[in-house]
């Protein structure tokens, strides 16, 4: 039995599918909620389902969804670098909501629980069961962190180039109708620095067991890591400790 067969155990399995179902159920509900309001009968159902698609928050929480997906049904998962980049992608989503949005939009309703679980409970579930159960699947480089900024360097691009032609932004800071061009340049710089420190943060959290592991890994010969009762001999020299050498042994014959 493998490690991963030990970790994902049916209960947990069983948690990972749960998570998994409320984070499908938790977009559909945010579509329908988009897809149903007034101001948005003046536009095609096909825009109006591409600018849902255009938010991070549910291209994070998507991912999120997939990936408790795959736990529950082939663990340990997708590949471990997928599953650190995306807990620091949802992490960027919780703490942006509460820093940037949190204080200038206040929905009730519905919305107002969609918001919460997709913006508050699915990160903290995700970061709980990544940490817990997946983080030391395998230790990360710390060049990870930098390649995980192509992500939010492509959104940025696609999201900045379509809003133009589109008149339409999914993010006011990033408007620069609404805030000015420096406002959104200083966003674009603070979220990218965010996301690198996090990542760094999260790469640092999957090498922190293997760091302890190689400090009490166990000495070579000697696979359940107890030391030794007697030191080796070998071509007549105790390894370990200083031996007087041995008087040769006297002829029987004079």
């Amino acid at each position: 039995m493998d490690d991963s067969d030990s970790t994902f155990s049916v209960p947990v399995r069983l948690m990972a599918a749960l998570v998994a179902i409320l984070g499908w159920a938790l977009l559909a509900l945010q579509l329908w909620l988009i897809l149903s309001n007034p101001l948005s009968s003046t536009r095609p159902a096909s825009e109006i389902v591409v600018n849902f698609f255009s938010f991070f928050t549910i291209l994070s929480n998507l991912l999120v969804a997939v990936i408790f997906t795959w736990w529950a049904m082939a663990p340990p998962g997708p590949p471990a670098t997928l599953q650190a980049a995306t807990a620091t992608y949802i992490s960027v989503v919780a703490i942006g909501y509460s820093l940037l949005l949190r204080s200038v939009w206040d929905p009730d309703g519905l919305q107002k629980i969609a918001d919460v679980m997709l913006h508050d409970i699915m990160p903290l579930l995700y970061a709980i069961f990544w940490i817990a159960f997946c983080r030391q699947i395998r230790s990360l480089p710390w060049r990870h962190a930098f390649l995980w900024l192509s992500v939010p360097l492509v959104y940025l691009v696609y999201t900045m180039v379509r809003g133009r032609r589109m008149g339409w932004y999914p993010y006011h800071f990033l408007n620069p109708g609404m805030v000015g061009y420096p406002l959104v340049i200083f966003s674009i710089a603070g979220f990218l620095i965010a996301f690198l420190v996090l990542g760094l943060a999260v790469v640092g959290l999957t090498r922190t067991r293997f760091l302890q592991d190689s400090a009490t890994a166990p000495l070579p010969g000697d696979p359940d890591g107890r030391t030794p009762s007697k030191p080796p001999i070998i071509e007549g020299r105790t390894y370990g400790r200083r031996s007087e050498p041995t008087a040769p042994a006297r002829s029987q014959f004079r």
